[in-house]
Protein backbone atom coordinates (compact mmCIF):
# COMPACT_ATOMS: atom_id res chain seq x y z
CA UNK A 1 0.00 0.00 0.00
CA UNK A 2 1.14 3.51 -0.85
CA UNK A 3 -0.36 6.61 0.76
CA UNK A 4 -1.58 9.27 -1.66
CA UNK A 5 0.21 12.64 -1.90
CA UNK A 6 3.65 11.37 -0.90
CA UNK A 7 6.41 13.79 -1.87
CA UNK A 8 8.40 13.03 -5.02
CA UNK A 9 11.45 10.95 -4.15
CA UNK A 10 9.67 8.90 -1.46
CA UNK A 11 11.05 5.35 -1.47
CA UNK A 12 8.32 2.73 -1.92
CA UNK A 13 10.27 -0.53 -2.07
CA UNK A 14 13.42 -2.21 -3.34
CA UNK A 15 13.32 -5.06 -5.84
CA UNK A 16 15.97 -7.72 -5.99
CA UNK A 17 16.78 -10.37 -8.56
CA UNK A 18 19.27 -13.19 -8.78
CA UNK A 19 21.28 -14.43 -11.72
CA UNK A 20 23.15 -17.75 -11.68
CA UNK A 21 25.74 -16.41 -14.14
CA UNK A 22 29.03 -14.86 -13.09
CA UNK A 23 31.05 -11.79 -14.03
CA UNK A 24 29.49 -9.30 -16.44
CA UNK A 25 26.89 -11.92 -17.38
CA UNK A 26 25.42 -11.52 -13.89
CA UNK A 27 25.21 -7.70 -13.84
CA UNK A 28 21.53 -6.76 -13.58
CA UNK A 29 19.91 -3.43 -14.31
CA UNK A 30 16.31 -2.50 -13.51
CA UNK A 31 13.69 -0.49 -15.36
CA UNK A 32 9.93 0.01 -15.43
CA UNK A 33 7.88 -1.07 -18.42
CA UNK A 34 5.59 1.73 -19.62
CA UNK A 35 2.18 0.96 -18.12
CA UNK A 36 -0.69 3.19 -16.96
CA UNK A 37 0.52 4.75 -13.72
CA UNK A 38 4.22 4.07 -14.29
CA UNK A 39 4.71 7.81 -14.83
CA UNK A 40 4.29 8.29 -11.06
CA UNK A 41 7.41 6.22 -10.33
CA UNK A 42 11.01 5.67 -11.23
CA UNK A 43 13.41 2.86 -10.39
CA UNK A 44 17.13 3.16 -9.77
CA UNK A 45 18.67 0.97 -12.47
CA UNK A 46 21.44 -0.32 -10.18
CA UNK A 47 19.87 -0.62 -6.72
CA UNK A 48 16.30 -1.52 -7.70
CA UNK A 49 14.87 1.16 -5.41
CA UNK A 50 11.39 2.21 -6.58
CA UNK A 51 10.41 5.78 -5.68
CA UNK A 52 7.74 8.36 -6.46
CA UNK A 53 8.38 11.02 -9.09
CA UNK A 54 5.25 13.07 -8.47
CA UNK A 55 2.23 13.27 -6.18
CA UNK A 56 -0.45 10.56 -6.60
CA UNK A 57 -4.13 11.44 -6.12
CA UNK A 58 -6.06 8.37 -4.91
CA UNK A 59 -9.34 9.85 -6.10
CA UNK A 60 -7.98 9.75 -9.68
CA UNK A 61 -5.73 6.68 -9.39
CA UNK A 62 -6.84 4.18 -6.71
CA UNK A 63 -4.43 1.41 -7.75
CA UNK A 64 -1.42 0.95 -10.03
CA UNK A 65 -0.02 -2.16 -11.69
CA UNK A 66 3.68 -1.80 -12.50
CA UNK A 67 5.97 -4.14 -14.37
CA UNK A 68 9.59 -4.19 -13.22
CA UNK A 69 12.11 -5.40 -15.80
CA UNK A 70 15.45 -6.94 -14.78
CA UNK A 71 18.03 -7.01 -17.59
CA UNK A 72 21.53 -8.36 -17.81
CA UNK A 73 22.41 -6.30 -20.87
CA UNK A 74 26.18 -6.52 -20.30
CA UNK A 75 25.96 -10.22 -21.10
CA UNK A 76 27.12 -11.74 -24.36
CA UNK A 77 23.54 -12.99 -24.67
CA UNK A 78 21.32 -10.38 -22.96
CA UNK A 79 18.33 -11.76 -21.11
CA UNK A 80 15.53 -10.16 -19.13
CA UNK A 81 12.74 -11.05 -16.77
CA UNK A 82 9.70 -9.17 -15.50
CA UNK A 83 7.83 -9.05 -12.22
CA UNK A 84 4.43 -7.48 -11.50
CA UNK A 85 4.10 -4.95 -8.67
CA UNK A 86 0.59 -4.05 -7.52
CA UNK A 87 0.26 -0.83 -5.51
CA UNK A 88 -2.97 0.06 -3.69
CA UNK A 89 -3.13 3.82 -3.13
CA UNK A 90 -4.52 4.60 0.33
CA UNK A 91 -6.67 7.62 1.08
CA UNK A 92 -5.62 10.80 2.82
CA UNK A 93 -8.33 13.19 4.03
CA UNK A 94 -7.53 15.82 1.41
CA UNK A 95 -10.93 16.84 -0.02
CA UNK A 96 -13.27 19.39 1.51
CA UNK A 97 -16.91 18.41 1.90
CA UNK A 98 -19.26 20.45 -0.27
CA UNK A 99 -22.98 21.14 -0.52
CA UNK A 100 -24.96 21.56 -3.74
CA UNK A 101 -24.44 25.07 -5.10
CA UNK A 102 -28.11 26.05 -4.98
CA UNK A 103 -30.85 24.79 -2.71
CA UNK A 104 -34.42 26.05 -3.05
CA UNK A 105 -36.86 25.15 -0.32
CA UNK A 106 -40.52 26.15 -0.21
CA UNK A 107 -41.98 26.33 3.29
CA UNK A 108 -45.67 26.46 4.01
CA UNK A 109 -46.72 29.09 6.52
CA UNK A 110 -48.55 26.39 8.46
CA UNK A 111 -45.38 24.42 9.27
CA UNK A 112 -44.88 24.07 13.00
CA UNK A 113 -41.76 25.48 14.64
CA UNK A 114 -39.05 22.83 14.95
CA UNK A 115 -40.24 20.87 11.90
CA UNK A 116 -37.67 19.51 9.48
CA UNK A 117 -38.18 21.33 6.19
CA UNK A 118 -35.19 20.05 4.23
CA UNK A 119 -32.14 17.82 4.52
CA UNK A 120 -28.83 18.79 2.98
CA UNK A 121 -26.12 16.23 2.27
CA UNK A 122 -22.46 17.19 1.95
CA UNK A 123 -20.14 14.96 -0.08
CA UNK A 124 -16.43 14.75 -0.79
CA UNK A 125 -14.17 12.53 -2.85
CA UNK A 126 -12.37 10.83 0.02
CA UNK A 127 -12.93 7.18 0.91
CA UNK A 128 -14.12 5.45 4.07
CA UNK A 129 -13.94 7.42 7.29
CA UNK A 130 -12.24 10.27 5.38
CA UNK A 131 -15.30 10.77 3.16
Amino acid sequence: QVRENLAPGHVILRVNSTDADSGTNAVTSYSLAPTPGSEYFSIDSESGVLYTTTFIDREKTPAINLTVVANNTMSDHPLSSTAPVFLQITDLNDNNPSFPLTVNVTVSESVLAGSVISTLVATDGDAGSNG
